[in-house]
C-alpha cells in the first residue's frame, strides 16, 4: 500500500546526517546512496544532487512510498523545489519523459546516473484531478479528455510490453504463464497455480477480447485523479505516473480513471 503524506515531512538518515543537510566545511565526504530503511531502494544524497539541481540541496519531503519507488520534494537554497522519485526495477518512467517532449508530462531534469533507475522532475504547482468536484454527468467527458491528452503525447515512446496482438496471440501467451503451458510449470511456484488458472481464464474471456479488438494506444495502466494536474484554463496540463506503460486497450486507463473519480466503470 502507497504510504502518502501524513503532513509531518519524512527523513531519511543515513549514518549520523539527517538527509539534505549540507555537510559543514572540512566535512565533505565522497557521495554515497542513502538505502531506505524499510525498502529495497537506494537514494541520492544531497550531495551528489546539488550538481544537477545548481543549487545546495536543505530540505527533503517524502510524498509518498511503497516497495517500488519513494518520491520526495527537494527544495534547494536559492528557492526553488524539484520532485526526486527513485524506482526499483522494471520501469521505463525516466525514458518515457525524455521521450515526451514535455508535452502533457513534466520537465526532466539531468540526474546522477547509478544502477537503478530515477529522475528528477518539474514540481507541478497545478490541482490535480481528484482534488477538483468533478460530477458523475461530466466524469465521462472528462475521463475523455484526459485519454485525449494521451494520446496526443506523441512520439516513440518506450513501454514495458506491447499488447496490441492478435487476439489468438494473447490467448497463447495467457496459456503459457498458466501451469501446465509450454513450460510454464517450470516457473509458477505451486501456492501461485490456482491464480495461474484464473488468469489464463480471465484472459480468454468475451470482455478482455472485446477490449483487445478496441482502440489501441499508449496507456499508464495505473490511471488515476491524483495523477492528472489541470491547467488555468481547466485543460490537461501533466499526466504522471509512467513506471510501466503499456501499449494496448486504452478503455484500461478509462476504467481506472472512472472508478477513481467515483464513477461505476460498469453502469
Amino acid at each position: 500500500m502507497e504510504v502518502e503524506d501524513s503532513g509531518a515531512p519524512s527523513v531519511f538518515v543515513c549514518d549520523t546526517r539527517r538527509v539534505g543537510e549540507v555537510p559543514a566545511p572540512g566535512r565533505q565526504r565522497s557521495p554515497s546512496m542513502i538505502r531506505h530503511p524499510h525498502f529495497d531502494l537506494h537514494l541520492h544524497d544531497a550531495v551528489e544532487l546539488a550538481s544537477p539541481l545548481g543549487s545546495a540541496v536543505v530540505a527533503r519531503e517524502t510524498l509518498s512510498e511503497w516497495p517500488l519507488r519513494g518520491v520526495q520534494r527537494i527544495r534547494t537554497a536559492d528557492g526553488r523545489t524539484t520532485i526526486y522519485k527513485a524506482q526499483a526495477e522494471p520501469t521505463v518512467e525516466p525514458q518515457f519523459y525524455v521521450a515526451a517532449h514535455r508535452r502533457f508530462s513534466p520537465l526532466p531534469r539531468r540526474c546522477p546516473t547509478r544502477t537503478a533507475p530515477r529522475a528528477l522532475l518539474e514540481d507541478v504547482t497545478a490541482p490535480r484531478l481528484s482534488d477538483l468536484a468533478v460530477t458523475v454527468v461530466d466524469a465521462p467527458r472528462v475521463v475523455e479528455e484526459v485519454l485525449g491528452a494521451i494520446a496526443g503525447i506523441g512520439g516513440e515512446l518506450p513501454a514495458l510490453a506491447d499488447l496490441r496482438s492478435p487476439p489468438g496471440t494473447w490467448c497463447g501467451c495467457a496459456h503459457v504463464s498458466r501451469p501446465g503451458g509450454a513450460g510454464g510449470a517450470r516457473r509458477v511456484p505451486a501456492r501461485s497455480r490456482g491464480g495461474g488458472d484464473l488468469v489464463a481464464s480471465a484472459s480468454a474471456s468475451p470482455g478482455v477480447l472485446d477490449a483487445l479488438a478496441g482502440e489501441m494506444g499508449i496507456f499508464t495502466a495505473t490511471c488515476a485523479g491524483k495523477n492528472v494536474f489541470i491547467g488555468a484554463d481547466s485543460a490537461v496540463r501533466v499526466v504522471i505516473d509512467w513506471q510501466r506503460p503499456l501499449y494496448g486497450p486504452v478503455a484500461l486507463d478509462r476504467a481506472t480513471l472512472l472508478e477513481s473519480l467515483g464513477v461505476d466503470r460498469c453502469p
